[in-house]
């Protein structure tokens, strides 16, 4: 450690500091504001105005630190005052002079230190305002200006206290000198009397005595009183004389005492407007008795216009009287020095904030007989502070909403702040970051790269972005760090976790490479229609490059058929509903030429749920329509061919049948039975395939129409009345009267076909049950798979009566996924059959599936039955399928849903119960 040597001029500047009657007081206002401005505009946890005294240095304002004063050998500040100069030690452990310091080594671990010396008009170097921190910084060329300035204004400060205690004593010393003249005049006039008196009192007696005696006057004036008297009156002339040039030459020192007085009071008048500060002289009652001439300059008021008027009635806000005349009254009751601040009124009306600094000049009955007060305007400096503070909590409520890590750095990679992110954790606590170096708690290759980057932008002067890789808590996370310049030697790094939109940008790099790669037009469009996204795949269909389509019309570039144009116009449409999932229509391609094309058209929407256009998915089916166009004709073609010798065929048997060419043998009968009905078995498939080929073809269209179904199920059981006649099969029908929007030629084929099952695979003397209800809500209501398992179906017969059935919908977990929802008609067909095995309940829905091979030879049945009745209902937007029981038969459901329903009646056929469907 390198102890400071003394300064030349220490007697004087000691002198100049005790002059300043400023050591061993206590804290005032005026200097722990600029303390703490010193601290907030630094960054600094340490601020101090400290006095180098002569073994010790004093601090007169501190903040961060409870010492009042340090020995003068280890004090830092005993360095800064032997130059002009702030005095910067960006790191006191690698600075020679005080590596070994006890403020170093020990409390308050000082490892920053930079002081402005506080050096008086006369050059004298008393201290200095100084901030400390714990870790190494730099302080910016801002910063270090706005630390000059404050010690500018310690500096007036202490110049001010100088200034007001030489004003006191010279007044004191004035009054006193006075006082003395004063005292010695009334002495000598007094004597001057008494002796006057004596004479007079002689002569009186001398006369006396001569009338007294009544001798002659000759012989008085050689009698021993006459001489007596003579010499009684030469001596009072000489005293009397004496006492005359006695008060003479006192009437001059007094005449040069006042002169005297008159010109210290000049050079008094002369500090004080000369001096930079606000001076102001009361009397005991509060009126105006001195007023410099910093203070007409301030509030605009002259002198001469507001002497021995009351100071607050001229110069304060209403709202200050008081609180000034309690101030007033303690500095009358001996409470003095004191300080305050208070508003001061100009003559324009503008309001300055003036720090006061007061004291009082006392009588010799100790009463006080003037106050004198010193200030300084700091409206200017209160508006800075203002700011400042509005300045931090804006930088302080902008860095709490910055959710990235914040890091100040020097160059060598030193954190001076460290300020841990919102949305991840770090690798070491954050309080234990200040004052490390980034090698101590990055991995090497890390530190390695943000040394460098940190180098760059200090030489370049630019934003260093890059990124990076790091394991945090065993996982790969990818980090962002910006690199900014803050200061000499330091800067701002601000990191950010960016894996979530590093794993966004993939995903959006592997949708932009499924959407170019793909076989099928992806085409965005504007609300307006016009093309903002073209892909490879539409270049392929359609024949234009991106660059021709973008910005342009879709409408008229493709062409769109007039009859189908509409999909276009749904895409400015308000109502998202009107939007398409699919379909099919023509375009034009560049060369002219039409094709076909399936259209996907979805609604695109911004981050807020607002519309922003429509997304066209386009794949050219000109192909598979030549193939259904082929195929169509191929089935025609089959169709005729095959059902003309069919025909032909079944009308030959019929006519041997009717024995009209022949009678038959019992074996030749026989034989005739089965080609008859293979005919009919062949006719069937026929029919079968056709209708399957037509319902998978564009060639299917539902013809919908609105009736009752009642009506339907009336229709079914009437066609199929003969056939569960001859099984001796009772077939019972329930249904709520509501109506149905469909196609019902469809609808009755599919229930014939359930029917025809149900009564082919049931023992004679059973029942087959048909029912169609309505769903309705008869428990509370839940939200769909919230809390709830999915439905199942089950209908048991009523023992007593084979026509009456209660139909429940149970809260049971099926394989079934779709919940039946308010207003979906149920249709159902129960048998009492031998059941279907549990493995085939959805294979019998597959094409020429059957649950026993044999069926097809004894009962008949191609095994396409199922699968028309599967995309009959599929197309009417329903659901089928089957539940059963081995040994006790099988039920089959159909859901509906309905586009028209308009329930009449509860009133069930033949007299049944009410149906009802619980939840």
């Amino acid at each position: 450690m390198t102890q400071a040597p003394l300064p030349t001029n220490e007697l004087a500047r000691l002198a100049a500091l005790h002059q300043c009657h400023i050591l061993n007081t206590p804290a005032e206002s005026a200097f722990d504001d600029i303390t703490r401005l010193a601290a907030h505009i630094c960054g600094v946890s340490i601020a101090m105005v400290s006095l180098v005294d002569a073994d010790r240095q004093w601090f007169k304002s501190k903040v961060g630190i409870e010492v009042n004063e340090t020995p003068r050998e280890i004090a830092f500040c005993a360095h800064a005052i032997l130059q002009r100069e702030i005095l910067i030690v960006p790191d006191a452990a690698a600075d020679e002079r005080f590596t070994t310091n006890l403020l170093v080594t020990a409390e308050p671990h000082v490892r920053f230190y930079a002081g402005v010396p506080l050096i008086t008009l006369e050059g004298h170097a008393l201290g200095t305002l100084c901030v400390i921190d714990r870790v190494p910084r730099i302080l910016s060329p801002e910063q270090i200006e706005g630390l000059e300035i404050l010690a500018r204004q310690v500096v007036k400060q202490l110049e001010l206290r100088r200034n007001l205690d030489a004003l006191e004593r010279s007044a004191v010393e004035s009054k006193q000198t006075v006082r003395k003249r004063i005292g010695f005049a009334s002495s000598v006039i007094s004597f001057a009397g008494i002796t006057a008196a004596l004479m007079a009192l002689s002569a009186i007696f001398y006369q006396s005595a001569i009338d007294f005696q009544q001798q002659p006057w000759s012989q008085a004036l050689h009698s021993d009183s006459t001489v007596r008297f003579l010499a009684a009156t030469c001596l009072g002339f000489v005293i009397l004389s004496l006492l005359f040039y006695l008060g003479y030459a006192e009437l001059q020192k007094r005449y040069y005492a006042e002169e005297t007085l008159e010109q210290e009071r000049d050079f008094t008048a002369a500090v004080l407007d000369t001096v930079g500060a606000l001076v102001l002289v009361l009397d005991a009652k509060g009126r105006i008795v001195r007023f410099n001439r910093n203070c007409e300059q301030t509030t605009g008021h002259a002198f001469a216009e507001i002497r021995h008027r009351l100071f607050w009635d001229i110069l304060l806000l209403p709202q200050d009287v008081e609180p000034v005349k309690a101030v007033f009254a303690d500095l009358k009751a001996g409470q003095f020095p004191n300080a305050h601040e208070n508003a001061w009124m100009t003559k324009t009306g503008e309001q300055r904030l003036i720090a006061w600094s007061n004291t009082a000049l006392l009588d010799d009955d100790g009463a006080v007989e003037y106050v004198i007060g010193t200030g300084i305007d700091i409206t200017e400096r209160k508006q800075a502070e203002n700011a400042l503070r509005k300045s931090e909590a804006t930088n302080r409520a902008l860095v709490e909403a910055i959710p990235d890590l914040m890091i100040r750095m020097t160059k060598d990679g030193t954190y001076l702040d460290f300020i841990p992110a919102k949305s991840f954790t770090v690798l070491k606590p954050h309080n234990e970051m200040r004052g490390r170096n980034i090698h101590e708690v990055m991995p090497p290759d890390i530190a390695q790269q943000r040394i460098h980057y940190t180098q760059k932008a200090l030489q370049t002067g630019e934003t260093q972005v890059y990124e990076f890789q790091l394991l945090r808590d065993d996982k790969a996370c990818t980090e962002e760090a910006r690199i900014v310049v803050s200061g000499e030697d330091e800067v701002l790094v601000m990191v950010r976790d960016i894996s979530d939109r590093k794993q966004a940008e993939e995903a959006l790099f592997q949708l932009a490479a499924i959407v170019e790669s793909s076989c099928d037009a992806i085409i965005g469009v504007a609300l307006d229609g016009k093309i903002t996204s073209w892909n490879a795949g539409a270049t392929k269909i359609y024949g234009y490059s991106a660059e021709e389509t973008r910005g342009r019309s879709a409408i008229v570039l493709l062409a769109v058929s007039t009859h189908s144009n509409e999909w276009l116009e749904m895409i400015a449409d308000e109502n998202p509903a009107q939007y398409l999932n699919y379909c099919e229509t023509q375009h034009s391609r560049k060369d002219g030429k039409w094709i076909d094309v399936a259209l996907t058209i979805s609604p695109v929407r911004d981050a807020a749920g607002n519309r922003t256009g429509a997304s066209i998915i386009a794949r050219d089916i000109s192909d598979r329509r030549a193939m259904e166009r082929m195929k169509d004709e191929f089935i025609s073609v089959v169709s005729h061919e095959l059902r003309t010798p069919l025909t032909s065929l079944k009308g030959s048997l019929s006519l041997l049948q009717t024995g009209q060419i022949g009678s038959l043998s019992a074996k030749g009968q026989r034989m005739l039975e089965i080609a008859f009905s293979s005919a009919d078995r062949l006719g069937v498939l026929i029919n079968n395939i056709l209708d399957l080929e037509r319902l998978g073809s564009s060639q299917s269209l539902l013809t919908k129409q609105t009736f009752d179904v009642t009506d339907l199920m009336q229709q079914v059981v009437s066609e199929m009345q003969l056939s569960a006649e001859k099984a001796n099969i009772a077939v019972s029908i329930a249904s709520a009267s509501t109506q149905l929007h469909a196609d019902r030629d469809r609808l009755v084929q599919v229930l014939t076909n359930l029917l025809s099952n149900a009564i082919k695979f049931s023992p004679p003397g059973t029942t087959v049950w048909l029912t169609a209800a309505l769903t309705q809500e008869t428990s509370e209501k839940s939200e769909p798979g919230v809390g709830a398992p999915n439905p199942a179906v089950t209908v048991q017969p009523n023992p007593s009566s084979a026509s009456n059935l209660t139909l429940n919908l149970q809260h049971t977990q099926t394989q079934h996924t779709q919940s039946l929802t308010p207003g979906t008609l149920l249709l159902t067909v129960k048998d009492q059959g031998r059941g279907i095995p549990t493995d085939k309940l959805e294979v019998i829905f597959d094409r020429f599936q059957q649950v026993d091979a044999s069926d097809a030879r004894q009962r008949g049945g191609t095994g396409l039955g199922l699968t028309i009745c599967r995309s009959i209902v599929e197309q009417h937007g329903g659901q089928i399928w089957a539940e059963s029981v081995l040994g006790k038969g099988s039920t089959f459901y159909i859901t509906l849903p309905i586009d028209i329903a308009m329930p009449r009646s509860p009133a069930l056929l033949q007299g049944q119960t009410e149906v009802e469907v619980k939840r």
